[in-house]
């Protein structure tokens, strides 16, 4: 049943859009050009977040309002939508909105040249500049009915991942795959544990077990066994209670078979494809580190780059919110729309309408890998994006299709091959020994950090231990000594990291989380003190070469536990230097700051700042905030900071940095900022580097800056 408002909705093919064609047999289609736009008269003015009128419509019976509502409350997309000055928009409280519904008829997907319909309803608040709106695919009601010839639409997805067809395809991937001979982390690797799933109950085997079915199967050296891998979230801490799990007293237990009602969906779904993928094992961590042992999860932390790097494959449950949901069956909400032709008038049927997602750019639609590998909930969950970059080949089973990845290509279950490197990973670093391209690989690890919080764990503390299996992969390779994030021999350029233009966090919660933190996790001078919008050093082109300009710079951490790694009590860097106090130094004095961006809500964290020489020259320098600072208290913040000398970089055309000789004036610094936290400790509060773009003045000189400062020991916690 359909409102009368919903009605208006209805898609009509007599459309300028559509034109009528027939092909070499005589079947006729209604057709459109490329990324055609077919508006409705669908209209309705509604108060986000509850949408009360479309509630009580769907309440009335209306199915399509239940479902407009529906796509734009659940969708994992929506969450994450912010107004214009940052404030999350599942936070707001009685906004006004307008809604629309569009098609987008043969549009092209962001990034290919794959062609979708889609439904669209377009959500703009009255009040606030911000809109989005939710794409759901179209789809026939039924293979090959006359409504699906007529509109060309894609077939019915199946609402199961273990077809014969699918699964079939997944193998061919694998046999493909392994044929490119992708690099490993160490070709004798066998896991601790590994669970057997080729018995009626699978159960678990140990090391020692694992190495005599090697040697009995007459293999002269030992060889890691096949074995899937699994990426999956266990949900809320109530989820966790419910999930299977291996203790030192339910070691034997387990070792004798695991009975069927223990399993929970999620292991059960993953030993099912594990068996029709032909694999005798799978790794879950759940079962195959002792949960109560923290030696062992220390240890096994460390061995991640292992443990997925060798799995055969590893099976990505990102339709998956908890260890109590399963993700072979689709499960994305869907509804029939009626659709009559008007230029067939014999022609009269339903399509799917498949619920989507949200999108800020209301033109253009996103891949189903994308919105299943890249933006659901599991890619930000913390865990599994080791996971993700340390897997040879991956099996993502999503909301919307299945798709495989492995570092020399990815392809979408029905879709086409495309040869080249899914977003990011680190098997080319595997392949070099370039130290500085070692460095370049893990700052673009610390990149899919960003969107990873506190809240992405069940504990916060296990930040660092996420991505411990990388840093010790990396660790062998670069022979380097590791501090919570950072190299020592790339202390310098490693601590330029900056927090962009859109960083809303206040100086009362950043101190706060140095001084006086609920849980230690990470000092402030490293890039993970603070999810979000942090920029990689290398992100600052200013920056690509330059000279070390400091005296002494030593990183210290304490670890906790045996992950060398993993978890740690504290953190410090002392620096010897040159160090600057603007308020007390007559060699230049602080006139002004001007924030870089249109300020939100009268705060900013991106500064030119502006120092006046006692020639009356203007110097100019670029500051970048780890918290946003209101306008108005800028000139009393100052006086409270100190600038360490880190680096010196010389300029070139348009502000472009370049190796030259290194003379005084020519030159210009760059550091960090502090803030006293402690007796005698400092804390990092951003960094300063030379002026981007064009100005009214001079840039501030290494020399300028060296006359100015004293030479002195700092240590920043």
């Amino acid at each position: 049943m359909l409102c009368e408002n919903c009605q208006q909705s209805a898609l009509s093919d007599d459309s300028s859009a559509f034109r009528v064609e027939t092909d070499e047999f005589g079947h006729s289609s209604a057709v459109t050009d490329e990324d055609s736009i077919i508006p409705t008269d669908y209209f309705l003015l509604d108060h986000f977040p509850e949408l009360p009128k479309l509630r009580e419509s769907g309440h009335g019976g209306c199915e399509f309002c239940s479902f407009i509502r529906e796509s734009i409350l659940s969708s994992d997309n929506v969450s994450r939508l912010q107004d214009p000055y940052g404030v999350r928009i599942t936070s707001l409280s009685e906004e006004e909105v307008t809604l629309r519904v569009r098609y987008l008829w043969n549009y092209t997907i962001a990034d290919t040249d794959i062609k979708r319909h889609f439904l669209q309803v377009i959500v703009k608040f009255v009040n606030i500049d911000i809109g989005f709106g939710i794409f759901c695919r179209i789809r026939a009601a039924e293979k090959g009915d006359p409504v699906a010839q007529w509109l060309r639409l894609d077939d019915s997805s199946t609402q199961a991942f273990t077809g014969a067809k699918t699964i079939g395809w997944i193998k061919e991937r694998i046999h493909e795959c392994t044929k490119h001979n992708h690099e490993l982390p160490s070709p004798e690797f066998i896991p601790s544990l590994l669970l057997d799933v080729r018995g009626k109950s699978p159960k678990l085997t140990d090391h020692d077990t694992l190495i005599s079915s090697r040697k009995t199967l007459g293999q002269l050296k030992v060889q890691t066994p096949r074995y899937t891998a699994l990426s999956y979230c266990w949900g809320t801490a109530e989820d966790a209670k419910v999930q299977l799990k291996t203790t030192k007293s339910s070691f034997s237990k387990r070792q004798a078979g695991i009975e069927p009602h223990e399993i929970t969906p999620v292991l059960q779904d993953a030993i099912i494809i594990t068996k029709q993928l032909s694999i005798p094992y799978l790794w879950i961590d759940c079962l195959c580190i002792f949960q109560d042992d923290i030696t062992d999860w220390d240890r096994q932390c460390a061995e991640m780059d292992k443990i997925y790097g060798h799995a055969e494959i590893t099976i990505v449950a990102a339709s998956s919110t908890s260890c109590r949901e399963g993700f072979i069956q689709r499960r994305v909400p869907r509804i029939k729309l009626p659709f009559y032709s008007t230029l067939n008038r014999i022609l009269h049927g339903s399509m799917w309408i498949e619920l989507g997602f949200a999108g800020e750019n209301l033109n253009l639609p996103l891949s189903d890998i994308y919105l299943d590998a890249a933006a659901s909930r599991l890619a930000t969950r913390g865990w599994t994006v080791q996971e993700r970059l340390l897997s040879t080949r991956q099996i993502v089973f999503g909301k919307f299709n299945a798709h495989f990845i492995c570092p020399w290509g990815y392809q979408s279950n029905g879709g086409p091959l495309t040869v080249g490197k899914w977003l990011n990973s680190i098997h080319s670093a595997r392949t070099t020994s370039d130290v500085q391209e070692l460095f370049r690989a893990w700052s673009r690890v610390l990149i899919e950090y960003r969107d990873i919080g506190e809240d992405s764990f069940t504990h916060a503390t296990d930040l660092l231990p996420s991505l411990s299996g990388m840093a010790a992969d990396f660790a062998k390779r670069l022979k380097d000594d590791y501090f919570a994030g950072h190299w020592g021999n790339d202390l310098i350029m490693g601590l330029m990291w900056s927090s962009d233009s859109g960083f809303k966090i206040s100086k009362s919660v950043h101190l706060g989380r140095v001084c006086a933190p609920l849980q230690y996790v990470v000092p402030s001078w490293s890039q993970l003190f603070h999810s979000g919008l942090t920029n990689p050093p290398d992100a600052n082109s200013l920056l690509q070469l330059f000279y070390p300009a400091v005296e002494c710079i030593e990183a210290r951490t304490s670890i906790s536990g045996s992950n060398v790694f993993g978890t740690i009590k504290n953190g410090e860097l002392r620096v010897r230097g040159h160090t600057l106090s603007p308020q007390a130094t007559s060699v230049i004095q602080f006139k002004s700051a001007e924030p870089l961006f249109p300020p939100r809500s009268g705060q900013g964290n991106e500064w030119r700042f502006r120092f006046e020489r006692s020639d009356g020259e203007s110097l100019f320098c670029d500051v970048r905030l780890d918290f946003s600072l209101p306008i108005i208290e800028i000139h009393e913040e100052v006086k409270l900071w100190k600038w360490i000398l880190l680096g010196t970089c010389k300029l070139g055309p348009f502000g472009k940095s370049r190796r030259l000789e290194k003379t005084g004036e020519d030159m210009h610094p760059f550091g960090l900022l502090v803030h006293s936290c402690r007796r005698s400790e400092w804390c990092r509060i951003g960094v300063f580097v030379p002026a981007w773009g064009s100005f009214q003045g001079s840039q501030l000189s290494l020399q300028t800056f060296q006359m100015a400062s004293t030479l002195e020991d700092i240590t920043i916690i």
